[in-house]
């Protein structure tokens, strides 16, 4: 009788033990599968995201071509990119001895304002169709409030945000304006009337499980480089300025 409790009462003991390593066993064995399945999840997740960025830079490169808005789908994966142009005014940080430029569709009045305590050279390249000529207008602007031993015009204070300002009238047959800091850099502003400047385009691809990625990109006309001050060629030679 005793032999048998013994039995028993070992039988009880091995029963608990089993169950508790079966229990460990489980808790270690949904572990590794949730940590799995959260591999696979964010394995896939990156997947799905790469395939969305990838195809949002896409878009850029088919609105940077023809910079006008649309949609398109790219290895499975639909893209909508949106051009913003923006027109009448060019706002742009130009180191000091650089140059900014802006394309004139007709002559007009502009608003030139400028940060920091740089002086500006404004050249205005005009072209008469009718005697088939071309023609520079320069202004060179201290910034207000400042002494400077030049023969350069004064300017005016600037707006909020802006240590100088001056309005230039319409320049006939002016065709571009170019924008050189002098002593240093400057953030310039410039308002008129004049066509898009700079494209904002924006592409967001979407995959079908719902993963989305943005893209935004801005894009400037080019510009000529500063050496192109320096002279202006004619048909028949250079015009010295």
């Amino acid at each position: 009788m005793v032999y048998t409790k013994f039995m028993k009462r070992n039988s009880g003991q091995a029963a608990i033990f089993v169950l508790l390593v079966m229990l460990l066993g489980l808790t270690v064995g949904l572990s590794v599968m949730s940590l799995t399945l959260q591999d696979l999840k964010s394995t896939t997740t990156s997947d799905q995201s790469s395939r969305a960025f990838s195809a949002a830079e896409a878009g850029i490169e088919t609105a940077l071509t023809n910079l006008t808005s649309g949609s398109t789908t790219v290895n499975g994966v639909t893209v909508n990119y949106n051009v913003v142009a923006t027109s009448d005014t060019y706002t742009a940080t130009i180191l000091k001895d650089e140059v900014g430029q802006i394309e004139l569709t007709s002559p007009t009045q502009v608003i030139v304002s400028w940060t920091n305590s740089a002086a500006l050279e404004l050249n205005f390249y005009t072209y008469n169709a009718g005697s088939e000529t071309y023609g520079v207008t320069k202004y060179a602007l201290n910034p207000y409030g400042e002494t400077i031993d030049n023969s350069f015009s004064t300017s005016n204070p600037g707006p909020a945000g802006y240590k100088s300002t001056i309005t230039i009238p319409a320049v006939a047959d002016s065709k571009l304006l170019r924008i050189k800091p002098i002593y240093s850099g400057a953030t310039v502003q410039v308002t008129g009337t004049f066509g898009p400047q700079k494209y904002t385009i924006t592409s967001t691809g979407s995959t079908t499980d719902g993963t989305t990625r943005k893209v935004q990109v801005d894009k400037s006309k080019p510009a000529l480089p500063p050496l192109f001050d320096y002279v202006l060629f004619g048909g028949s030679g250079s015009v010295s300025q």
